[in-house]
């Protein structure tokens, strides 16, 4: 349900958010961070680095799928337009009383 917000926003937007967070509180954060990062254990390091790059693709991802998404939804877009064409063009083309013949049983009175 609470997908769309990850959807509709631009990732750019995210990064830009949180950037701003950051920089509004560096001066809380800093010290901690430096200080946690020193007492850190390498391999803690390299698995919240693997985390970091887990979480980048599977953003990546999302972002190339929706791309992908509208795409295809512009192409079934321009088919249905295409199909509508043809049809009118279709119903055009019939004389009145064969028009009229075709359409009564879609017709409410």
């Amino acid at each position: 349900m609470k997908a769309w917000i990850f959807d509709f926003v631009p990732w750019w937007l995210w990064a830009a958010l949180f950037a701003f967070l950051l920089l509004v509180t560096v001066q809380l954060w800093l010290p901690l961070a430096a200080a946690a990062w020193r007492v850190m254990p390498a391999w803690l390091r390299f698995l919240l680095g693997g985390f970091l790059a887990v979480l980048l693709a599977y953003a990546a991802g999302r972002n190339k799928g929706r791309q992908n998404e509208r795409v295809r939804q512009q192409e079934r877009d321009a088919t249905a337009v295409e199909r509508r064409r043809r049809s009118d063009a279709e119903v055009d083309a019939m004389p009145p009383k064969q028009r009229r013949k075709e359409m009564d049983e879609w017709y409410r009175d």
